[in-house]
């Protein structure tokens, strides 16, 4: 058989396969290049496209007016540079770059956003590369888009780490933590602890800074950040170094830490010593238990009180038997001060028998700071051994003020309002105490009122009054005024002893003529409040009066008596009253608080402080509890037409009042 013509057909099938198969292939690969091509092309045109719309708008910006020109770079600059950052490409880096350092302010600001949005490393080092050369503005700008950015920033940490040590603004300074927080390494956590060593400044302003950083590396999940902060980071730690360590290491309970911050408990700076102890609570007392009493009682009396409110405080929050006694001990044993200190601590454990009991003692010490804390941490306690104790306080306080807290805490706790009369109050509980129950709790308040008078709604309850008013220019912007509801009349004037006395006849007129329904500035509506509470006290009423803007004047050197002269005096004090700028708001209370006399503030003002010695709400919190908390002034706050967080944490922190006053 001949097999020639076989081989000579399927070679040339074989053939004829091949040549199709290659054609094919051929073709895929030229329909892929032709569409790589026509992508690339397409890209290159938008990108293009982007540049000539973006140069166009920007040929615009120098006929913009001044005052409008954040507006159009903010709507039509800023979307057009983010269009080209989109391109992700070496040559829109190189573009947003050259406008970022040289397009002038605004066009810098506006690049910020898409510099952060491309890719490419290198953009985070246009942003931070010389940093420190940038403008106030700009640089907070970069920091605070960074730190809503969801990019990788682990590139950035070098630039942040020489940022974070030569950064002279302080506000700008606290901003670069949280960002290198997100980033979560051990390299940032190191450079954060390492930019303590050599802290400069206001104190205020090392002390936000440490805030931050603790704020920071609080957030760690890290087990190679939390291993070295535990132990290798105390080797070497000086400066402000150590007590952040030692506030990490109880914050993320690092129990590896401990032997370290034992060490420190007899360190001889206080703000170290205090730090470990606070630690030490928070990892656990253990075998601590007579070198914290120690520390408190016998040596309370050269701590200051700083140390005295966070390591009393820290006990009573740890709610431990152990810890609980020490603080009871304390408010028994210890100095006038730590006793009225540890008082107020035991008003933090409502739920506590050994509480109660202590305070319940304490309610009847010789000192009025002891008596007067004490009565303020009874709040909120509902235990039926406590209404025969503040029933015999009624009988036996020698304070007016310090009556009135204990009658107010009966009427909250009673659901009933014998006034002062004890008498009535005993015959009452004779007959109530085997099937006395609480009430539910009213929000509404107690209707306990001195001389039937209110400021702003807050009841008057004090005949020895500072009033500190806000006089900054925004008190010149209008409000609603309603009309007033006319008061019943009583014909009869109470029982001697009662707290309802007749309120005095509510004149619509502020010397400057009345003021009606409608609108009405805020100062002149808080000239004609103060007049009405003027004329409403007492002639046995002692006050101040304190207006603030950038600084603050008082009305006199100390309480005045509301006799004849001295009402009008003070009235017309206000009827003069005049703006000025800004909201000095802490140097007008520490005044305030200086005057041992003064045991009530209302504090009125409309915005957050922007004036005086400190302006952050943290710090103003602070201090003001550590100058009044063995004080003991019930601070009462009014913010006028604008809440505030701040003064409403200032009236809980003091005992007072907040209310939010948007009409009259």
């Amino acid at each position: 058989m001949n097999f020639q013509p076989l081989n000579s057909n399927l070679k040339q099938t074989l053939k004829s396969r091949i040549q199709c198969t290659l054609n094919v292939n051929i073709g895929v690969v030229f329909l892929f290049v032709f569409c790589l091509l026509g992508s690339s092309v397409e890209a290159a045109g938008d990108f293009r496209s982007a540049v000539q719309d973006y140069s166009k708008a920007k040929s615009k910006f120098k006929k913009v007016p001044f005052k409008q020109r954040a507006d159009f770079v903010k709507k039509e600059l800023e979307p057009k540079l983010f269009e080209i950052a989109k391109d992700q490409s070496r040559e829109a880096l190189q573009f947003i770059t050259k406008e970022f350092n040289s397009g002038g302010a605004d066009i810098s600001g506006a690049a910020v956003k898409s510099l952060l949005h491309l890719k490419d490393d290198k953009a985070l080092g246009v942003l931070l590369g010389g940093f420190s050369k940038r403008s106030p503005k700009l640089r907070e700008d970069i920091l605070d888009q960074m730190k809503k950015s969801k990019r990788d920033l682990e590139a950035a940490v070098p630039h942040l780490l020489i940022a974070l040590r030569t950064e002279k603004d302080s506000k700008i300074q606290v901003k670069i933590p949280p960002i290198l927080a997100k980033v979560d390494t051990l390299v940032s956590a190191k450079g954060m602890i390492d930019s303590l060593a050599k802290t400069r400044g206001k104190p205020a302003d090392v002390e936000s800074f440490m805030d931050s950083i603790k704020s920071a590396l609080k957030k760690t999940k890290s087990k190679d950040v939390k291993e070295w902060l535990a132990r290798d980071a105390f080797s070497k730690a000086r400066g402000s170094q150590l007590p952040v360590l030692i506030y990490l290491a109880g914050e993320l309970k690092l129990k590896s830490a401990r032997p370290e911050i034992v060490e420190l408990l007899d360190n001889r700076k206080e703000s170290i010593s205090s730090a470990a102890l606070i630690a030490i609570l928070k990892l656990g007392i253990g075998d601590q238990l007579s070198k914290i009493e120690d520390a408190l009682i016998k040596g309370g009396s050269k701590k200051s009180i700083e140390f005295k409110i966070e390591a009393l405080d820290a006990l009573a929050a740890t709610g431990t038997d152990e810890a609980l006694e020490i603080v009871a001990k304390v408010a028994k044993e210890g100095d006038l001060e730590s006793k009225t200190i540890a008082v107020g601590s035991l008003g933090r454990l409502k739920k506590s028998d050994t509480a109660l009991e202590a305070l319940l003692v304490a309610i009847k010490d010789p000192a009025v700071e002891v008596r007067n804390a004490a009565l303020r941490s009874l709040r909120g306690f509902r235990k039926k051994e406590m209404i025969s104790a503040l029933i015999n306080r009624i009988k036996e306080e020698k304070e007016e003020k310090l009556r009135i807290d204990a009658l107010k805490i009966l009427i909250v706790s009673t659901g009933k309002n014998m006034g002062l009369e004890h008498l009535d109050w005993n015959k009452w509980w004779d007959l109530a105490e085997s099937k006395f129950e609480f009430p539910k709790l009213d929000k509404k308040g107690t209707s306990v009122k001195a001389y039937g008078l209110d400021y702003f709604g807050i009841e008057i309850s004090s005949n020895r009054i500072a009033f500190l008013i806000d006089a900054s220019s925004s008190m010149r912007q209008m409000v609603t005024v309603k009309k007033r509801k006319e008061k019943p009349k009583e014909k009869d004037k109470p029982k001697k002893g009662s707290t309802g006395r007749v309120p005095p006849k509510d004149s619509e007129k502020d010397g400057k003529g009345s003021l009606k329904p409608g609108k009405a500035m805020k100062l002149d509506v808080l000239k004609h409040e103060m007049i009405r509470v003027l004329r409403g006290l007492p002639a046995s009423a002692n006050i101040n009066i304190m207006y603030f803007h950038t600084t603050f004047q008082a009305w006199k050197k100390k309480l005045q008596p509301m006799n004849a002269s001295g009402r009008k005096q003070a009235i017309d004090f206000i009827r003069k009253l005049q703006n000025g700028t800004g909201t000095n708001v802490y140097d007008t209370l520490e005044a305030a608080l200086k005057d041992r006399r003064v045991d009530t503030i209302f504090l009125l003002t409309d915005g957050n402080p922007t004036r005086g010695k400190l302006t952050d709400k943290n710090a103003i919190l602070k201090k003001i509890q550590v100058l009044n908390r063995v004080r003991g002034a019930t601070i009462n706050c009014i913010a006028f037409g604008e809440k505030s967080e701040l003064l409403k944490e200032l009236a809980a922190q003091n005992g007072g009042v907040y209310r939010f006053v948007d009409e009259y």
